[in-house]
């Protein structure tokens, strides 16, 4: 709560017990550790971690039979169309 004192300036009262101020950290540097832990461009593909877009990444990817398999005859091709 504030007060006036004799000059009518507000005199601001603290009742704060905790005298210790907590460090405010580098958010760029937080940030930036944060983006390149999600990137995961140091770590080879087959080694990374199953997160975030890695996740969705792997489960839409076609399989190896499906990119193996010919195309079957009765798909249309571009001079039919």
């Amino acid at each position: 709560m504030a007060y006036l004192d004799y000059r009518n300036r507000i005199k601001r009262v603290d009742f704060s017990k905790n005298e210790k101020v907590q460090e405010i950290p580098n958010l760029i540097q937080v940030q930036q550790e944060s983006y390149a832990e999600f990137l995961q461009a140091d770590i080879p593909p087959e080694k990374r971690r199953d997160v975030g877009l890695q996740t969705v990444f792997k489960g839409s990817s076609p399989s190896p039979t499906t990119m193996a398999a010919p195309l079957s005859s009765s798909s249309p091709t571009r001079s039919a169309i």
